[in-house]
């Protein structure tokens, strides 16, 4: 499924503006806890990430990476620990 990430947020940073991502939900993200982010959506709007702005590596997804094999949300997070610096 492809996904829209907001330019901007860490999600964009690490996985580009557009992807192709495994997405198998039949549950969606309805309204944001204080403070966060849209950060993804897929063709239909349902939210794919969310951040918590102003923090080093905050992101929560319901896409599947560990599923896919596409491991450069976990590679993000390894080299923010790295750098002290989000992705």
């Amino acid at each position: 499924m492809l996904i829209t990430t907001e330019p901007g947020s860490i999600v964009h940073r690490v996985l580009g503006e557009r992807t192709d991502v495994l997405c198998s939900h039949h549950q969606a993200i309805g309204s944001l806890g204080a403070d966060l982010s849209v950060t993804a959506r897929n063709h239909d709007g349902v939210i794919e990430a969310i951040e918590l702005p102003g923090h080093r590596f905050v992101v929560g997804v319901q896409l599947h990476p560990e599923e896919s094999g596409d491991g450069r949300l976990i590679e993000g997070l390894i080299e923010s620990t790295r750098t002290g610096e989000p992705a």
